[in-house]
């Protein structure tokens, strides 16, 4: 027997796939950030790399200040994530299950 679904359920599912998808783009457009100053910083000393690092983190951050509290959570998540990594490599803390 087949199951019915309602109009409103249907709807519901759609909101949180398109909620789930854009929580998914702003985490992976962070992460995308993250690896473009680790691949900057192949030139450069370890402090310019955690500078660079909270000045584009900064800069994230504020672009999804308006966004909805999830997104944003991803996002400093993302930075915070990549930022412990830099400031203690032993601290077993992976970027995309990348370790230092």
């Amino acid at each position: 027997m087949e199951e019915e679904i309602s109009l409103k359920t249907l709807n519901a599912h759609f909101r949180a796939l398109a909620e789930d998808h854009n929580v998914l783009v702003a985490r992976t457009t962070a992460m995308q950030s993250v690896l473009e100053v680790l691949a900057w910083g192949v030139w450069h000393e370890r402090d310019e790399i955690a500078q660079r690092l909270l000045q584009m983190g900064a800069q994230s951050i504020e672009a999804v200040n308006q966004l909805p509290p999830r997104m944003q959570q991803e996002v400093v998540a993302v930075w915070n994530q990549a930022y412990k990594q830099l400031a203690d490599p032993d601290a077993e803390v992976s970027i995309m299950g990348v370790g230092p």
